[in-house]
């Protein structure tokens, strides 16, 4: 009996290591034996070019399955046919970054080729793309880029050139996994090292380490966990591991954190978006247990005076000026510490409130700014316009309301805020009555 799989997988990034979609045709001798087509939870953000070329959005596949589950169902079809794609080079080496990402141990299969076969047609000299050579061959695919539709084109391709050259051995060759690189996004790599860098720092600066500055340590391995098997992840990830069994943070960790924040964030940032990741990161770990030290303010305002570079930077600038303000008298009151942490939180993450606001967007004028879970921008914008809002490009003083996009918060670092919030929070310290609201609030 021959054995045959056809699919097809869609990704959530540009680096083709995690599967958003998959899509399977089975066949034995020829006939289809059934047919799946899955959502699947990628566990790690999206790309807007990613979303614009095939439309899965993240709000649509965060209750789906995540790959480990689906593999469980599929992979003995996968180990056992024959597995046929279109530009099956590519499908593949997803394929094999996903199971190395999530640890899941694959031998080999045989794969064949659609687009490799597409020579076979005598008459045809063009691109031998998928929607191309259907629509020359006048095989339907209505929604290109959906995984069940790019399957079932693939499969009838691969019936049609069998007929004009059937397939053989010589169109078969065997794939073993582990072959394909996994390659770490660049920029989420150097935010999550700068950042965590802060917060160690942040967390040591009062000479303790608490239950509650460990969530923080905690919630930084968790947010970041999709990238836990990259190159420069992985020794630092054994560390973090290790703090959070032991409850302590290693004696030499922070120097050696520091330096390979430093190095690598080098790369690619300016000194001030560097300094201004990691003193997000500083106060994340200061503000972890909800408790301002005197000691942790005299580390922190050392840390700026070495940066003191840095203080004609927004917010850089007001944070310091603060600071100083506070130490005048060499010590910290309890109304000082509350206007402190309220200033950190804030800093922190701008979308964070201490107190309930209406969100209504009705006659108000609101700005957008970042990806959001919902959609495209145009999508965000209709929405608004639904609810009564008026959309527009840019703010001013008649600016009400800023939205940002949900998409954000899974990569959500300072020093790499849109130029748009940053605006908003320095218009909000001039005194205007700006609001920025996050995308969850709205919609």
């Amino acid at each position: 009996m021959k054995k045959t799989v056809f699919f097809d997988v869609e990704t959530n990034n540009g680096r083709n290591d995690r599967i958003c979609q998959l899509a399977m045709i089975y066949e034995e001798d020829g006939k289809e034996v059934f047919r799946k087509c899955y959502l699947i939870n990628p566990e790690s953000p999206f790309s807007d070019i990613t979303i614009s070329i095939h439309g899965i959005t993240p709000e649509m596949v965060k209750d789906a399955p995540t790959f480990p589950e689906v593999w469980k169902e599929i992979h003995e079809y996968f180990e056992t046919s024959l597995v046929v794609a279109h530009n099956i080079c590519f499908d593949r080496a997803v394929l094999d970054k996903v199971l190395q990402c999530y640890d899941i141990k694959a031998d080999a299969m045989t794969c064949a080729d659609t687009m490799k076969k597409a020579n076979c047609v005598s008459d045809y000299y063009g691109s031998t793309s998928l929607d191309c050579l259907c629509e020359y061959l006048d095989v339907p695919l209505l929604h290109h880029h959906d995984a069940m539709c790019d399957t079932d084109a693939c499969r009838k391709l691969y019936h049609l050139f069998d007929k004009i050259s059937p397939w053989t051995k010589r169109d078969e060759e065997t794939y073993r996994f582990g072959k394909a690189k996994l390659k770490a996004d660049p920029n989420a790599r150097d935010k999550a090292l700068l950042d965590l860098d802060g917060i160690v720092y942040g967390i040591i600066s009062d000479g303790g380490i608490t239950t509650e500055e460990l969530s923080a340590v905690e919630e930084w391995r968790d947010t970041h966990a999709w990238q836990r098997k990259y190159p420069g992840f992985k020794e630092v990830y054994s560390i973090v591991d290790e703090i959070l069994a032991t409850g302590t943070i290693p004696e030499d960790f922070p120097v050696q954190l520091h330096a390979i924040a430093r190095k690598e964030g080098g790369k690619l940032y300016s000194n001030t978006t560097v300094s201004l990741q990691i003193l997000k990161g500083i106060i994340n770990g200061i503000i972890a247990d909800n408790e301002i030290s005197e000691n942790e303010i005299i580390s922190l305002h050392a840390w700026m005076s070495e940066n003191e570079d840095q203080r004609a930077q927004y917010p850089f600038d007001i944070l310091f000026h603060t600071i100083e303000r506070v130490l005048e008298d060499n010590s910290l009151s309890k109304e000082e510490k509350k206007e402190l942490l309220s200033l950190f939180r804030r800093f922190a993450n701008p979308l964070v409130r201490e107190e309930e606001q209406d969100v209504s967007v009705s006659g108000k004028n609101c700005c957008l700014s970042g990806c959001f879970l919902l959609g495209s921008m145009i999508e965000a914008e209709e929405a608004i316009k639904a609810r009564g809002g008026n959309v527009v490009s840019s703010l001013t003083g008649k600016t009400d309301l800023l939205i940002v996009g949900g998409m954000g918060d899974l990569v959500w670092a300072y020093g790499n805020y849109s130029s748009k919030i940053k605006k908003a929070l320095k218009m909000q310290e001039e005194g205007h009555s700006i609001r920025i609201l996050g995308e969850s609030e709205v919609f």
